[in-house]
């Protein structure tokens, strides 16, 4: 259950884009198709802090390789994540 919320998580940030956070284009781009042109570019959350400079696809996410060196700094953030208290999980 907690790796699925860590990927709703993750999904979130960096898959779905937020209306609150678009951008409005100095000027509409075309569509593909014969649409209305598009006025607005979307931002995710992880966009909007500068995390990434493109919306994420579903597979990219799942693809994603942590690297090496971040996964030796866990120790220092390891605050951040305190252990789950099992003896309020168990049934």
């Amino acid at each position: 259950m907690e790796k699925q919320l860590w990927l709703t998580l993750a999904y979130y940030h960096f898959c779905l884009p937020h209306d609150s956070l678009r951008t409005e284009l100095a000027r509409p781009q075309g569509t593909r198709g014969n649409g209305s042109p598009r006025k607005w570019r979307l931002v995710t959350p992880a966009m909007a802090a500068g995390m990434t400079d493109h919306i994420w696809s579903t597979s990219e996410l799942l693809g994603y390789r942590v690297p090496a060196t971040f996964l030796d700094t866990l120790d220092a953030i390891e605050h951040v994540f305190p252990p789950l208290d099992l003896t309020h999980h168990v049934s």
